[in-house]
């Protein structure tokens, strides 16, 4: 048999307390730990929540409060507030930016057709 779920109306509003009012729980940014630790609940279980269908509203506000710290991270970054590097990694690990370049090595345009040239004719190219 599952345990009784903790979840109710005053998590919701604990919640959205939080993301609200992050910094005056000590707090940079809005993240699931810092919301965990408010509520005593394990960030496990508040995954869980916000997976389960029954808890749309939860489901909600965790979307906004990673919504809230993607704000905070990219403001806050720009402003050099934080520190850059720390906000790269957390935008990156967080909120799927990259910095990859895509590098395109393109050995034939056009679709020309490659050839294999002999000497010769490499050195009749050249002094043309």
């Amino acid at each position: 048999m599952a345990r009784p779920t903790l979840y109710n109306d005053e998590i919701l509003t604990k919640t959205n307390d939080y993301i609200a009012n992050f910094e005056s729980y000590g707090d940079a940014i809005p993240t699931v730990i810092g919301l965990s630790s408010h509520l005593n609940i394990s960030k496990r279980t508040l995954y869980n929540w916000s997976d389960d269908e029954a808890h749309i509203e939860f489901m909600h506000s965790l979307s906004m409060l990673k919504s809230q710290q993607h704000r905070e991270l990219l403001n806050k970054g720009l402003r050099s507030e934080f520190n850059t590097a720390i906000c790269k990694l957390m935008l990156m690990n967080n909120h799927g930016y990259s910095d990859k370049q895509k590098i395109e090595n393109t050995i034939n345009p056009g679709n020309r057709e490659l050839k294999d040239y002999t000497t010769e004719e490499l050195k009749a190219m050249r002094s043309k």
